[in-house]
C-alpha cells in the first residue's frame, strides 16, 4: 500500500507544471470573470429577493421588484427555491454585504468547486493515468473559457451569474450526480436532484439531474 501511494505522488509530481499551469488559470478565470466584471442579472431578482427578505424577514410580504406590499404574500413558487432565503441568512449571519456574497463570493466558490468534482470526474474516467487526469482539466478549464461568447452557455452562467441556480446546477449537481453514477453512490444522485428541485425550478421535480441518471443507467444496462 506504502509503495502504490508514493508511485502515485511521484507521477503527480511528475507533473506540478501542468497543475501549477491549470491553477493559475482558474485563478485568472476567478479574478479576471467574476471579481473585475459587473454580474450579468438580466431578470433575475436574487439580489431584490435577498434584500427583501433581510429587512422583513423570510415571511416577506413586500413585492421585491416594485417594494410594494403584495397582500397575497410571495407566490409559492418562489418559496420553493431557497437560494434567496440561504443568501439572506448568510449575509445577516456572517455580516457580509449581500452584494459581496452574491456576486463575489458565491460565484468563487461555485466555481472553485466545480473544478474540485471535474478533478474527481476525471479520476475515474482515467484511474491510472495522471497525466492523461491533468490533460482533462486543461480542458474542461480551457473549454469553459472559450466557451464564454454568449449568455446562456455553461460559461457564461459560471463566470457572469455564478450565484444563480442554473449555474450551479450546470456546474456543480450536474457533474457531481455524473461522478456519483459512475462510482455507484446513488444517495448522492438523490441529493442531487433533491438540491435541483431546490434551486432551479423542474417539470414536477425532474430535471437534469434526473436525465443523467436515467441515460447513465441504460449506458449501464439497468434499464
Amino acid at each position: 500500500m506504502r509503495r502504490e501511494k508514493g508511485k502515485k505522488e511521484t507521477a503527480y509530481t511528475r507533473y506540478s507544471y501542468l497543475i501549477t499551469f491549470i491553477l493559475l488559470l482558474i485563478l485568472f478565470q476567478a479574478i479576471w470573470h467574476i471579481l473585475l466584471h459587473e454580474p450579468y442579472r438580466g431578470a433575475d431578482i436574487t439580489m431584490e429577493t435577498v434584500q427583501t427578505i433581510m429587512r422583513e424577514g423570510y415571511n416577506y410580504t413586500s413585492n421585491p421588484l416594485t417594494g410594494m406590499e403584495d397582500t397575497a404574500g410571495a407566490p409559492t413558487r418562489w418559496k420553493i427555491l431557497i437560494l434567496p432565503y440561504v443568501y439572506a441568512y448568510l449575509a445577516d449571519w456572517t455580516g457580509i454585504s449581500p452584494a459581496t456574497l452574491v456576486y463575489e463570493l458565491v460565484p468563487i466558490l461555485v466555481l472553485l468547486l466545480s473544478y474540485l468534482i471535474y478533478a474527481e470526474l476525471s479520476k475515474v474516467i482515467y484511474p491510472e493515468s495522471p497525466f492523461k487526469q491533468c490533460v482533462f482539466m486543461l480542458f474542461v478549464v480551457l473549454a469553459r473559457w472559450f466557451g464564454n461568447y454568449v449568455a446562456g452557455t455553461e460559461s457564461a452562467l459560471l463566470f457572469h451569474s455564478g450565484y444563480e441556480g442554473d449555474a450551479i446546477r450546470v456546474a456543480i449537481l450536474m457533474p457531481l450526480a455524473l461522478w456519483a453514477c459512475l462510482k455507484n453512490k446513488w444517495w448522492v444522485v438523490l441529493l442531487c436532484m433533491a438540491a435541483e428541485v431546490a434551486i432551479v425550478w423542474t417539470l414536477y421535480g425532474l430535471g437534469y439531474v434526473f436525465l443523467i441518471t436515467v441515460i447513465i443507467l441504460a449506458i449501464k444496462g439497468v434499464l
